[in-house]
């Protein structure tokens, strides 16, 4: 399959730290896929000066392996004017490091990078997509942050694969975490500066159905990321079959638990138990390797809505825990149901952060 002479899996101005924000194309909406094995979500933005705008947004689900057939339909949906949208991948097969170096340009980085991939990922160089951005490039440090990721050449082919066979055109592709983060910094993660301390960082515990992304920004710029294989799968499976109810039933349960709340959270308790043990030691490494406090977990993804789940990891944490509000700042346009959006937003943070990446 012909290689995508465009893929850059990581787009430096995620990272700048100060953006000009030129007003988009009027009436021109820029779209965000977030495609996993069973659903795909999607945002279409516009931008008009420093506003963003909601113009359309859907999720759509499907059985396993019918992703082309659910994406066909959403290639007729008039809402979605670009053809051409910006996508990721996540989980096994993908991986993000950050590393220390000397200070040199980004040019030189990217040079130096290419001949020394061996070095930063257990992969062979020839089976993987690479690429680096710098973190920290007005500091006047000796040396500088780096992020660089790897993606498996394979997972890029069959995502391109899977778009083209549906009709669209793939120009861009990053990782989850990186969108993720992308919506965090443009979005000032629903917070204003002044509220941030300057010597503290704050983690995003996405949560996906089989595979949880951790990452922990400072000055809202990413400095450490990890995949925990545990999903919002996990609590469905273990409620259906603790209950005896089906996997679809299970879930209405986990969003809409009633009088049997107390119920839901004693079944959810080994689980949670894992997930806060993962954290727990990735946090605590954090802390220790970089003398960086974290002061807050944000919860985001389809497994952020079991209800309770934030009293949970707080009480367990021994951090202030939040659903991260994905909508704050973003207008809506009018014709969209705000209150179905609303209860439905943590669901899209990867394809809002896809759709903002588009604008500089």
């Amino acid at each position: 399959m012909k290689q995508l002479a465009h893929l850059n899996l990581l787009m430096e101005q995620y990272f700048r730290f100060v953006k000009k924000l030129l007003p988009g194309e009027k009436g021109v909406s820029k779209v965000g896929f977030d495609l996993t094995n069973d659903s795909c979500k999607y945002v279409a933005l516009t931008q008009t000066g420093e506003s963003y705008e909601i113009q359309s947004w859907g999720i759509r689900s499907f059985e396993p392996g019918n992703a082309t057939e659910a994406l066909k339909h959403l290639l007729h949906n008039p809402d979605l004017v670009s053809k051409s949208p910006v996508t990721s991948l996540s989980g096994k097969g993908t991986l993000i490091r950050y590393v220390d170096m000397p200070r040199m340009s980004i040019v030189d980085l990217k040079k130096s990078f290419s001949l020394e991939v061996d070095k930063y990922f257990p992969f062979d160089k020839d089976s993987i997509y690479t690429d680096c951005c710098i973190l920290d490039p007005k500091s006047k440090d000796k040396k500088m942050a780096v992020l660089i990721a790897a993606v498996k050449k394979e997972m890029v082919d069959d995502r391109v694969k899977t778009l083209t066979s549906a009709g669209f055109e793939v120009q861009q592709m990053t990782i989850n975490a990186i969108a993720v983060a992308n919506a965090f910094q443009k979005l000032k993660g629903g917070a204003s500066a002044s509220h941030e301390s300057e010597k503290s960082a704050k983690a995003i515990l996405d949560i996906g159905g089989t595979v949880s992304n951790l990452m922990i920004l400072k000055d809202r710029v990413p400095r450490f990321t990890r995949d925990i294989f545990i999903g919002s799968q996990e609590v469905t499976k273990r409620i259906s079959n603790t209950l005896g109810i089906s996997p679809d039933e299970a879930e209405r349960l986990k969003m809409e638990p009633g009088d049997q709340l107390e119920n839901i959270y004693n079944i959810c308790e080994s689980t949670i138990a894992n997930w806060v043990s993962e954290i727990r030691l990735s946090l605590d490494y954090f802390i220790t390797e970089k003398n960086i406090q974290v002061d807050e977990l944000l919860l985001t993804g389809g497994g952020s809505m079991l209800v309770g789940i934030e009293t949970m990891f707080e009480k367990n944490l021994d951090l202030k825990v939040r659903t991260w509000d994905i909508l704050t700042g973003v207008n809506l346009a009018p014709s969209l149901d705000k209150e179905t959006i609303k209860k439905q937003s943590p669901r899209l943070a990867v394809a809002m952060g896809l759709a903002l990446s588009q604008y500089d």
